[in-house]
C-alpha cells in the first residue's frame, strides 16, 4: 500500500527492484516505514515532557530573572525534559535490531536480516549463534552509552548513584 502511494500517487520513487544503496530512492520506503512509528512516540514523550516541565516554579523564576528565553530552553527545559526521552530513545533502538529482520526481508534488502531468516530457515546455528552475540553486543552497547549520557543531562541522576555506597 505503501509502495503504491509513493510510487503513484506521489511520483517521487521509482518502482523498486533490488537494493542499490543507502542514499537511492529505493531506501526511501523502508527508512519511512522503521522511523514513523518511532518517531511519533518520541515527539508525543518529549511533548508531553515539556508540558509537565514548563509549569515548573523554577521555570517562572528563570523567566523572571530575565534569563534569555534561548538559555532558559536549552538550560531549564530541554536538560530535564531530555532524561526520559534518552531512555525511550534507548529502547527503540533495540525495538529497531527486530524490526530490521522484517524490514529487510519485506523490501529484499541484503544485510543481518536476510541472513538471520536464511540462518533459521537452515538451522545454522553458529551462524544463528553469531548473530545472538552481535545482536546482545549492540544491546550493551546502546545500554551503555544511554549510562554515560545520563549524568551530563541530568548531574542528580549521578548524586544519586554516589549515595547509594
Amino acid at each position: 500500500l505503501l509502495m503504491v502511494f509513493f510510487v503513484l500517487v506521489l511520483g517521487i520513487m521509482d518502482v523498486p527492484h533490488g537494493f542499490n544503496g543507502i542514499f537511492t530512492t529505493t531506501a526511501i520506503l523502508p527508512l519511512f516505514v522503521m522511523a514513523i512509528g518511532p518517531m511519533s512516540l518520541v515527539i508525543r514523550q518529549t511533548r508531553n515532557a515539556v508540558l509537565e516541565v514548563l509549569g515548573e516554579d523554577y521555570i517562572r523564576t528563570a523567566r523572571s530573572k530575565g534569563i534569555p528565553e534561548r538559555v532558559v530552553i536549552i538550560r531549564h527545559i530541554m536538560r530535564p525534559v531530555l532524561t526520559p526521552v534518552i531512555s525511550q530513545i534507548g529502547l527503540i533502538a533495540l525495538s529497531l535490531l527486530v524490526n530490521v529482520i522484517l524490514i529487510e526481508t519485506v523490501f529484499g534488502i541484503p544485510g543481518m536480516g536476510g541472513l538471520t531468516v536464511r540462518a533459521l530457515v537452515d538451522s545454522d546455528y553458529p551462524i544463528i549463534l553469531s548473530i545472538v552475540f552481535v545482536g546482545s553486543t549492540i544491546i550493551l552497547v546502546i545500554n551503555l552509552i544511554v549510562d554515560i549520557i545520563y549524568p551530563f543531562l541530568d548531574p542528580r541522576a549521578l548524586a544519586k548513584k554516589d549515595l547509594k555506597k
